[in-house]
């Protein structure tokens, strides 16, 4: 491979191999919390994806950095993990409880998503969700037959402890202890999953995570209960090719984790969860309206009942900054009455659309690609804007685009 990527040989399959392209995951478990890492009672774990290189999870025992060990590794061809695509999403340490076999247990577990529907081989030839035609503005992608799961396993066996999946067409809801199914999870999901204690604080306990998927759905999973079997996932949000527009323009698509923060507003308490659209895949295109979003979620202490998701229209557009000059009457969806502005009871959408010539098809491509984060009620984020005219860029010096923040 090393030889291959130096030769940059032509016309042999993969064109670029990607080998391991995931990013590394440590985990450290301090016992006395002392600080210092003790082999005899310590522990520290490396756990990597293989992104693009392939359909592999590496867990490594660093503990002694000079002889590490193989833990173990999973792969799309073992049985518990046959939903597994490119191994995009970074595995999340998280701590839980659940009733095994009649007996509570604790676990250090990991949570990721299935990963990516993409090109297999490097051949040049587009799958899945790679495969595109710029010249169809209907065309938004078909759904995916792989990565559109979500996987909780043993972070010390790999074992598999629970999945979401979507494999099950037609099917929703608990299959077994380890197995739930869900009709509409058909998209693949490569981003990082963003997991915390929202419903318990008193204890210690990750119990509800949030993921996006390349089909633009944001998805809400609840684990707090000790019975596998009442685990769940629902649809939070479908701000993309599912929602009432199928064309490029709403092909919204996430890629990168979101950020959760708990807060409140007139109609009281929510869990906010800030995300970014964009196709990392394709940062080049500038078809696709963009959006950074924050959903209020309103179920905060325990799981739906029922699924409704929040839609793109659901939320107020703040693009025009209407809400600046604390007068909301110049807001979309004003009402006179009450003196508000109704649709912010769902969340708020903000357009990405820097560019230099508005005459430019869609919103010129801007597009997240990072994790948000909230800090002191700010939002900080970045975005990528790619370059307007990339057929006249020199082919010694080509048109990079630019970078927002």
């Amino acid at each position: 491979m090393q030889h291959r990527l130096q030769a940059n040989t032509i016309g042999s399959a993969p064109v670029h191999p990607y080998t391991l392209d995931g990013t590394p995951v440590v985990l450290m478990i301090d016992n006395n919390n002392d600080g210092t890492i003790q082999p005899l009672t310590d522990k520290v774990y490396l756990y990597t994806g293989m992104r693009r290189g392939g359909k592999h999870y590496y867990a490594l025992n660093i503990t002694d950095y000079e002889a590490p060990e193989m833990l173990w590794s999973i792969n799309s061809g073992d049985a518990d993990f046959s939903e597994l695509a490119q191994t995009w999403s970074d595995p999340v340490p998280i701590w839980i409880r659940y009733d095994d076999i009649g007996t509570e247990v604790e676990k250090l577990a990991l949570i990721f998503g299935g990963g990516f529907n993409g090109d297999d081989d490097g051949d040049g030839i587009d799958l899945g969700k790679d495969e595109r035609d710029d010249a169809d503005p209907t065309f938004t992608g078909t759904n995916d037959d792989e990565g559109n799961a979500i996987f909780i396993v043993d972070a010390e066996t790999g074992e598999l402890i629970w999945k979401a999946s979507g494999a099950g067409t037609g099917i929703t809801g608990s299959i077994s202890d380890s197995l739930y199914f869900h009709s509409e999870m058909n998209d693949s999901i490569p981003a990082k999953v963003v997991a915390m204690n929202a419903t318990n604080s008193s204890d210690e306990y990750h119990d509800r995570a949030y993921v996006g998927d390349t089909g633009g759905v944001i998805w809400r999973v609840d684990f707090s209960n000790v019975d596998r079997s009442l685990w769940k996932v629902t649809r939070l949000a479908n701000l993309g090719r599912h929602d009432t527009f199928a064309d490029q323009t709403h092909d919204r698509r996430f890629f990168h984790a979101a950020d959760f923060v708990l807060s409140q507003d007139s109609n009281g308490a929510f869990d906010g969860v800030v995300i970014a659209s964009g196709n990392r895949t394709n940062p080049l295109a500038d078809t696709t309206d963009n959006y950074l979003y924050l959903i209020k979620d309103r179920n905060t202490f325990s799981a739906p009942s029922t699924e409704s998701p929040v839609s793109h229209a659901d939320l107020q557009d703040l693009t025009n900054n209407c809400l600046q000059d604390n007068d909301p009457s110049d807001c979309d969806n004003f009402d006179v009455l009450t003196n508000t502005v109704p649709a912010l009871s769902s969340g708020w959408k903000l357009k990405l659309e820097t560019c230099t010539d508005e005459t430019v098809t869609g919103s010129c491509g801007e597009k997240g690609l990072s994790q948000p984060l909230v800090l002191f009620g700010k939002i900080f984020f970045n975005s990528y804007v790619p370059p307007l005219s990339q057929e006249s860029a020199p082919i010694c010096s080509p048109e990079e685009g630019s970078g927002q923040s």
